[in-house]
């Protein structure tokens, strides 16, 4: 039997000639062929010649080990195909593709039609598959079922991000509401007091309307981000917004406010509700006024222009 551009993740039992491919070699030839020596617990194979390599967790779950010739010593070309061309990958059949939330992270099975993560693993748009960015961390949002993706400067690396539904959230934003949740997430950098770049995409989300802001846990405070962009765009026929700002570890925006090298920060695009404030936009400063203190207002005024005419015409009568 020979076998080519295959791996295997599941667990080894036995007595003897235990292996993460195939346990005894004769006469076979494997190409290409890696096990993960974390799940199923063989670390090497007494006859290695042909036999598979094992590579570790991790190794297993970054598309670079079936792709780039540089980064695995152990690969071949041809390398595995899969959707696109990353690295070395020259081949346009589409064999194969990679994410964070399908198959436990392992590659499998799929193409342009059947792949649930747009444009093809790559999220942000950016030519590389997410999958193989420390820096890009991307998901389906609980709170919309749409796919969003956190990226960062290389100087910080994302330890974590999930999306919380604002309503969850002890302190309500008043007039803001936020569509798409809040993102939470915390940045691990190289140095402390770094200065790190945000950005966030946001798949199936209309950019109008939405301002940046951002939820502070400790004070139960929410406040504009300062300088933050909000842009949109189109990737693999999606509708994405992508807000881009940055924060500094240990600065306003770093909610443990301490100069550590971690970053913490839940934020997202909020959008403000008319209906909750009764108010109407003033298309002068982007500010509103309250429409039932202004019918007081007006009511008040028109009260007086009415005394002040009925006491001019009753004081002219008099004459």
């Amino acid at each position: 039997m020979d076998a080519s551009h295959a791996y295997a993740t599941g667990n080894v039992s036995g007595g003897e000639n235990l292996g993460g491919i195939a346990g005894y070699n004769y006469d076979s030839n494997f190409t290409d062929t890696f096990w993960d020596t974390q799940t199923s617990d063989i670390s090497s194979v007494a006859d290695s010649s042909g036999s598979g390599i094992g590579k570790t967790t991790a190794e297993m779950k970054d598309i670079r080990t079936f792709t780039d010739l540089s980064y695995n010593a152990d690969l071949t070309s041809p390398v595995f195909d899969f959707i696109g061309t990353p690295n070395n990958d020259s081949s346009s059949t589409d064999i194969w593709t990679i994410d964070s939330i399908n198959n436990n992270g392992y590659p499998y099975f799929g193409n342009s039609q059947t792949s649930s993560i747009p444009n093809h693993g790559d999220t942000n748009g950016d030519g590389i598959q997410d999958s193989s960015q420390s820096n890009v961390i991307s998901y389906v949002n609980p709170v919309t079922n749409k796919h969003v993706a956190l990226e960062v400067s290389s100087n910080c690396t994302p330890d974590y991000s999930t999306m919380e539904n604002s309503s969850n959230i002890q302190s309500s934003d008043g007039k803001y509401k936020y569509p798409a949740g809040l993102m939470n997430f915390t940045l691990d950098c190289s140095q402390a007091g770094d200065t790190a770049t945000i950005t966030q995409y946001f798949y199936d989300l209309s950019s109008t309307g939405l301002v940046a802001r951002k939820y502070n846990s400790t004070t139960n405070t929410y406040s504009t981000i300062p300088g933050a962009t909000i842009t949109q765009l189109t990737i693999d026929g999606h509708i994405v917004t992508k807000i881009t700002y940055q924060i500094t570890d240990g600065g306003p925006l770093d909610q443990d406010s301490t100069i550590n090298g971690i970053i913490v920060d839940p934020s997202g695009p909020a959008t403000v509700s008319l209906s909750a404030t009764g108010a109407t936009p003033n298309t002068g400063y982007g500010h509103f006024i309250d429409t039932n203190n202004f019918t007081i207002i007006a009511s008040s005024v028109l009260a007086a222009l009415l005394v002040g005419g009925a006491y001019a015409l009753n004081k002219r009568e008099n004459k």
